[in-house]
């Protein structure tokens, strides 16, 4: 196996430092993605990634001789202080060295304070002195003479203290920090786009936001990006769809998709490759490809040498069924029986208030944004844009235990199939009729499908060791105790990702005594206090923890 593509990360973060310090000073891994505060790496890569012409600009931020402003220009008399600049009184009273604004394009301003968002020592004229030929607004002013430091640089502005740099403007950290996206805001934005906008902003000052590209009003190619970097990338051609995410914002994509079509959307192979973010070498990769009624999945890692090893091997349903359980909680709702006369979208069929309901669900989900950052936003607006492709909805009868499936989940683009059998889905509240259907979602989202062994595992179990049920987990039923297990299962990486660092490291474990045919208990202590007390198991003083990852520092049970 490769070296440990998170241990540089990891040995950075440590272990006292609390939830919110963990994700504000380590990554924003982002996706998040699909993912505390989620910390967002300012102005490093916003100069470096520039273009050539760009580049080249650095006359920009090279200081101007500078000269002592003793006297105003006004509309009679222009006093320079080195070209282009000039003296300029400002709204306080002071005389300031200053470019002269744009007088169309320049932004208004009633005191220089309205000003400190545009970059350090920009300050608001006094009209005339500037050189705007009007006598009613002032306008703001970018500072001659101020040496700005390379990682400051945005554009032709300086960034100071609190500010980060998004396109060519310097805006407030704060500002790509999903923890301060509404839903509101969200909602609007999301909108916009499917208004047909080629840009919306999803944070106040657009430090985050979302574009994309249409061609005879459908979309082919979205960008989200925070700052200046695009985290994630979707473009899709008539026989391809890529996918690229970067949720370290460092400008290279540690996860990389290649889906190619044959004659139908049926007729699909992807290939999914994961990169170590230190070395830049592939380390993960995943085949999916249709057979018949199944998806095959082939997982494989990458040894010392670079050669590709397979380390997991297995065919999932391409109808994936959904089952909430006796053992389903949520941390708000009391998980109550529901009276029978209760209306039900479902009794009679109706498919518009099932997408409704399912909506909702999807909405429920965000509630994640600001712990996990760009992976859950990620995750949020794949689960959103779902619901525009083709989808039916339909009541029928489905054996055995679940109250709702989905077919075409692993399908990348062509109609959903969401199923809902009525005498076991309308026993069922509004909130756990909402989880049901995000649940088959999720399959859609992540184009992920249960593994038959893990599927036969109790439910607390499966969370540990499967991609939707830790979604799930994470975003829903344990969200007031979620573990470094769903947190890897749900975004697709290991524990021992910074960004899973601030949850419970214990994910359970399991008694190895053969009596108790490897039994689960949900923390290593009560497996330690239970498993010795099993038939046949006295003396056994140690269990398996759950959820182990070759890359990671090895885990004991005891500790």
């Amino acid at each position: 196996m490769a070296p440990n593509p998170f241990d540089n990360l990891t040995r950075q973060v440590a272990t006292s430092a609390t939830r919110r310090q963990v994700l504000k000073g380590v990554v924003t891994f982002a996706v998040g993605s699909f993912l505390s505060q989620f910390g967002f790496k300012p102005h490093s890569h916003a100069y470096a990634q520039s273009s050539p012409s760009q580049a080249g600009d650095q006359a920009l931020f090279i200081p101007f001789a500078r000269k002592v402003c003793e006297e105003a220009s006004n509309s009679d008399k222009i006093i320079e202080c080195g070209d282009p600049c000039r003296c300029i009184r400002s709204t306080e009273g002071a005389i300031l060295c200053g470019t002269p604004p744009s007088c169309d394009g320049t932004p208004k301003c009633k005191s220089s304070a309205d000003c400190a968002h545009l970059g350090t020592g920009y300050f608001c004229d006094v009209p005339f002195s500037g050189g705007c030929a009007d006598n009613e607004l002032s306008r703001c002013v970018p500072p001659c003479g101020i040496e700005c430091p390379a990682e400051d640089r945005c554009g032709s502005h300086c960034c100071g203290n609190g500010q980060t740099c998004s396109g060519d403007h310097c805006v407030s950290t704060y500002d790509c920090d999903t923890q301060y996206i509404t839903p509101s805001a969200l909602k609007t934005a999301l909108a916009a786009l499917d208004a047909g906008a080629t840009r919306a902003d999803i944070s106040t000052q657009g430090c985050i936001h979302v574009e994309q590209k249409l061609v005879d009003n459908e979309v082919v190619t979205r960008y989200l990006i925070f700052g200046t970097t695009a985290v994630s990338i979707w473009n899709m051609t008539e026989s391809e769809i890529q996918e690229e995410l970067d949720f370290d914002n460092d400008g290279f994509k540690e996860w990389r998709s290649l889906t190619t079509f044959g004659k139908t959307d049926d007729d699909f192979n992807t290939v999914e490759t994961e990169y170590d973010p230190a070395t830049q070498k592939p380390v993960r990769r995943t085949t999916v490809t249709p057979e018949g009624t199944m998806t095959h999945f082939v997982i494989e890692e990458a040894d010392a040498k670079g050669e590709w090893k397979v380390v997991l091997d297995y065919e999932t349903p391409r109808i994936q069924p959904a089952t909430l359980g006796d053992e389903y909680r949520t941390d708000e709702v009391n998980n109550s029986a529901v009276e029978a006369d209760l209306p039900c979208e479902a009794n009679p069929c109706d498919p518009a208030e099932l997408q409704k309901r399912m909506s909702e669900g999807i909405d429920n989900a965000a509630n994640c944004l600001p712990d996990i950052g760009p992976r859950a936003l990620d995750l949020y607006l794949k689960s959103y844009n779902l619901q525009k492709r083709k989808m039916t909805f339909q009541c029928a009868a489905i054996p055995g235990n679940p109250q709702a499936t989905i077919g075409g989940w692993d399908r990348p683009r062509g109609p959903l199939t969401v199923t809902v059998d009525p005498a076991k889905y309308c026993k069922l509240d509004n909130d756990q009729r909402g989880w049901i259907l995000y649940h088959e979602v999720l399959h859609a989202t992540l184009r992920s499908g249960h593994k038959a062994d893990v599927e036969a595992l109790p439910e607390e179990h499966r969370k540990q060791l499967d991609r939707v049920y830790g979604c799930m987990a994470l975003c829903y039923n344990n969200k007031a105790h979620p573990t470094r297990c769903m947190c890897a299962q749900c975004l697709g990486t290991v524990t021992c990702d910074p960004i899973c660092l601030p949850y419970d490291s214990d994910c359970g474990a399991t008694c190895p005594c053969v009596t108790q045919n490897n039994k689960y208990f949900s923390t290593c202590t009560g497996c330690l206090v239970d498993c010795p007390s099993g038939l046949g198991c006295f003396g056994t003083s140690y269990c398996e923890p759950v959820g182990q990852s070759p890359v990671c520092p090895l885990q004991t049970c005891p500790p």
